[in-house]
C-alpha cells in the first residue's frame, strides 16, 4: 500500500468518526459535558481501530489511538468551548472560521502521528 492510499484511507476515516460517528447529542453537549466529549472521541477514535487491525499494525497501531485519543480530546474541548461561545452569541462566521481551525488542527495532527507511529513501520 502506498503512502497516499493511508493517507487518504485515514482522512476518510477521520471524516467518518468526526461526523458521521458523532450523534447531534455529542455535539450540541460536548463544550460542557466530558461525558459527551469523551464519547465522541472514543467514537471518533474507534473509526480507525477496524482498518489499522486488517492491515496488521500491532504496538504502533495503539500508540496511535492512545495519541489520536488524547490530542483529539485536548483540540475538542478547546475548540467545543470556542464555537459554542460564537454560536450563542450568533458570530457565525467566527464559528465557521474555528470549526475550519479545528479540522486544521485535527488534518496536523492525523498528519504528525502518521509519520511518527505509522509510516516508519509501514515503509521500512
Amino acid at each position: 500500500m502506498d503512502i497516499i492510499t493511508l493517507l487518504i484511507g485515514m482522512f476518510t476515516l477521520h471524516f467518518i468518526g468526526d461526523f458521521i460517528f458523532q450523534t447531534r447529542k455529542m455535539a450540541d453537549n460536548k463544550s460542557k459535558s466530558i461525558f459527551y466529549l469523551t464519547l465522541h472521541v472514543f467514537w471518533y477514535s474507534a473509526a480507525f481501530m477496524p482498518t489499522f487491525l486488517l492491515i496488521g499494525i500491532g504496538v504502533p497501531y495503539l500508540k496511535f489511538i492512545g495519541v489520536l485519543f488524547t490530542t483529539h480530546w485536548i483540540t475538542d474541548f478547546i475548540t467545543s468551548k470556542i464555537t459554542s461561545y460564537f454560536w450563542k452569541k450568533k458570530r457565525i462566521k467566527a464559528f465557521f472560521n474555528i470549526i475550519g481551525f479545528d479540522q486544521l488542527i485535527h488534518i496536523v495532527t492525523l498528519l504528525l502521528i502518521f509519520k511518527y507511529f505509522i509510516h516508519p513501520i509501514v515503509f521500512i
